[in-house]
């Protein structure tokens, strides 16, 4: 959003300008013009400008009626924005600073609490609504289902900027994007653990472009303060859009997370995506069967016995080698079963920071 004056200028403001320049007398105006001397200082006090006298202004001042009209009209619109931005700066203090640091950090708004007003109305433009009342109700729904953790509260407010930024994202992701096969992507899904043996930084790039030959979007949008969220699936113009954050910035946490929003994909109604809250997501029926068909993407139950067998790091190789997947993987599978404690066989996760 460009930057805007916090005042607006009336035509009637270069009018006088006019007159002060050229030595014209109000009362000469008002003759040149046709107009009673009242007139002419209605105009000078702000009063509207009409299409007539704008026509009749260019023929005395030799300046366009186009351009007084454009001046007319550009001082009604910063009026009516000096007067909303009044209004919304009530609202200003409601608005998570996390969410509002972050959009300025990613360059959707650029005005601080130093000018409040503006900056709602920015956060307000980035949401695509026009009043308060709009923007609290898109903070308070936002519809998709996502993997969270669930050890500490969530920022709802971080929850709905996140998915917004996704959506517009996805926007930029759609062009050609073809319509979605899931007979395709049920048969790609099952080698995507493949790809995690190589450069995280390959990896992200690969899977996006994999998915999106389907008709299946993916973006990647860091995670916004608060929200906690690793990705999320949602539909949108009838195709599917996975979003990961890339929280953790590990490996073994995004390729869990890809594999999970996978499953939603492949498996959940689009209509029943719905977010579910912290206290309950670990007891939806959806969520623990995609956390057990990542946990099987990736680790197959053929290769599961050895995991409690699995002593050195060269054990974690070797076994992440048979499977074909990321060692990280493998070590986090072993921490998360309590086989191994959370600071063991860290070194071989990869950082997937890339487009994070």
């Amino acid at each position: 959003m460009s930057a805007e004056t916090d005042y607006a200028v009336p035509p009637g403001e270069f009018l006088r300008d006019w007159l002060e320049e050229t030595g014209t007398t109000q009362q000469g105006l008002a003759d040149d013009l046709g107009v009673s001397r009242k007139h002419v200082n209605t105009l000078l006090a702000g009063a509207s400008l009409s299409p007539e006298i704008a026509a009749k202004l260019a023929l005395v001042t030799g300046y366009s009626a186009r351009w007084w009209m454009k001046i007319e009209s550009q001082y009604r619109a910063d009026k009516a924005r000096i007067a909303q931005e009044q209004r919304l700066a009530e609202s200003a203090a409601d608005i998570s600073p996390k969410v509002t640091t972050y959009l300025r950090a990613q360059g959707f708004i650029h005005n601080t609490m130093k000018n409040p007003g503006a900056m709602v109305a920015e956060v307000l433009a980035f949401y695509g609504v026009a009043t308060k009342d709009a923007l609290f109700a898109r903070f308070q729904r936002p519809a998709a289902a996502f993997r969270q953790q669930l050890v500490h509260d969530v920022d709802w407010q971080a929850v709905s900027a996140w998915l917004r930024v996704g959506e517009l994202e996805f926007k930029d992701a759609q062009a050609g994007l073809p319509a979605y096969d899931a007979a395709r992507f049920r048969e790609m899904a099952a080698s995507l653990p493949q790809l995690s043996t190589g450069d995280p930084a390959d990896y992200q790039h690969q899977v996006t472009e994999r998915l999106r030959s389907v008709g299946v979007a993916v973006v990647f949008v860091p995670e916004v303060p608060g929200c906690r969220a690793h990705g999320v699936t949602r539909w949108i113009k009838n195709h599917p859009v996975i979003q990961l954050s890339g929280r953790g910035k590990r490996d073994d946490e995004f390729w869990f997370s890809l594999m999970h929003e996978v499953h939603h994909v492949l498996e959940d109604p689009h209509e029943d995506l719905l977010l579910q809250g912290p206290a309950d997501t670990k007891d939806d029926p959806r969520e623990m069967a995609a956390d057990a068909y990542a946990a099987t993407a990736l680790i197959p139950p053929g290769f599961v016995g050895r995991l409690v067998h699995t002593v050195s790091l060269r054990d974690v190789e070797t076994l992440a080698a048979d499977i074909g997947i990321a060692p990280g993987i493998v070590v986090g599978r072993l921490q998360h079963d309590a086989i191994k404690s959370f600071n063991w066989g860290n070194g071989l996760k990869k950082q997937v920071v890339g487009m994070m």
